[in-house]
């Protein structure tokens, strides 16, 4: 998968300007971590159950060398990662937030810890339920 910084413009997928990027990690760079709410991190898991943008085939956690499936309802019904992007509006009309499905999985098994703005923007959904 392809490696952006956090807070940059997106360029994954042509045709979608004023996204920002994510969540694109890789193993050569380092990544903030720390702890994110459970709400927020259920939100998230829901919000890559329906992707805003599916992608041709799956990608691979750079980590785990797998495929990635989380349980993200803790029902036991796995959640297939990998596959598509997430987009999180910043509470503006011209902007949001563009990561990979897998953002679901590096905050949950990796501890990656997205930007503040990112989580402020998944809380505001949140608020709108």
């Amino acid at each position: 998968m392809a490696y952006f910084p956090d807070l940059s413009p997106y360029e994954y997928s042509s045709g979608r300007p004023g996204l920002i990027n994510v969540g694109w990690l890789c193993r050569s760079k380092p990544f903030p971590k720390g702890a994110v709410g459970p709400r927020i991190l259920a939100k998230i898991g829901e919000l890559c159950a329906s992707p805003s943008h599916l992608t041709r085939g799956f990608h691979l956690c750079p980590w785990c060398e797998t495929e990635a499936e989380e349980d993200y309802r803790g029902d036991g019904q796995f959640l297939r990662l990998g596959n598509g992007e997430i987009h999180v509006s910043a509470g503006g009309i011209y902007w949001a937030y563009a990561a990979p499905t897998l953002i679901y999985h590096y905050i949950l098994v990796h501890q990656y810890l997205p930007p503040r703005e990112f989580l402020d923007a998944v809380q505001r959904i949140i608020g709108y339920s």
